[in-house]
């Protein structure tokens, strides 16, 4: 449940004066203001986070625009794959890798030891991805071995 929290701050004005009937010190009459800040209100409410729209004329709208796109799926046998590519080199198991997902798939890349499997998508011609996960506690070699790989990949 969410919560609206509101504050407000009072302030209290109290004029006092002496009264006219008590005696005057010489010709000043004593005029003083106090303003008191130290009230402060704090208002709780739940609030109403479900939409306001009217959701049954959203799916209408939207299949009266988009034309119905029948995807096609199908159904992968991993098992067939993984004995096609049982003897194949890494060379020939990243070109069938990128070819089968393009870019749904990117290699992560974490320094030296990925250097082999981003050469072999290179070898392929096929367009790839690579990322890194930078925590930025790395060192600066780290960062110049990644321009120096990028540069040359």
């Amino acid at each position: 449940m969410a919560l609206a929290i509101t504050s407000s701050t009072s302030i209290s004005r109290f004029e006092a004066s002496r009264d006219q009937t008590a005696k005057a010190v010489g010709s000043t009459r004593s005029h003083s203001t106090i303003v008191n800040y130290s009230r402060r209100q704090y208002s709780v409410k739940p609030l109403n986070a479900e939409s306001k729209r009217n959701d049954s004329i959203v799916p209408l709208a939207a299949t009266m625009v988009a034309p119905e796109v029948a995807e096609k799926v199908e159904a992968e046998d991993y098992e067939k794959l993984a004995k096609e590519l049982q003897n194949a080199s890494p060379l020939e198991i990243m070109d069938k890798a990128l070819e089968k997902f393009g870019n749904d798939i990117a290699i992560a890349f974490s320094g030296a030891e990925d250097v082999a499997l981003i050469e072999y998508a290179h070898l392929t011609g096929r367009p790839f991805r690579v990322f890194s996960l930078d925590t930025g506690r790395l060192n600066p070699e780290t960062y110049k071995f990644f321009d120096t790989v990028e540069k040359n990949s």
